[in-house]
């Protein structure tokens, strides 16, 4: 991965640590975890990419709100995340 990175300006909430929740399909919060540190991940001219990564265990359900600070929440399909086992 590339460096280090976090957002800036009206971003600035944007960086390893922030606050970032779930909901399932009924809008009950299944659960809560914090950003990773942000890693530069594409470079185009001026404009770069900075990558974020969290985990958050929930139970089965068809979509999911993530909230990411106080951005308001985004809606994916089960389909639409990266599954990963725990062990």
């Amino acid at each position: 991965m590339g460096d280090e990175c976090y957002g800036f300006g009206g971003f600035d909430d944007m960086r390893g640590g922030a606050e970032v929740t779930v909901r399932d399909d009924d809008g009950s919060l299944v659960g809560t975890s914090s950003l990773e540190t942000g890693h530069i991940d594409e470079v185009e001219g001026d404009l770069q990419s900075c990558l974020f990564s969290f985990t958050v265990e929930v139970e089965d359900a068809h979509f999911y709100e993530i909230e990411i600070s106080h951005r308001g929440g985004l809606t994916y399909p089960k389909g639409a995340l990266v599954p990963t086992d725990v062990v």
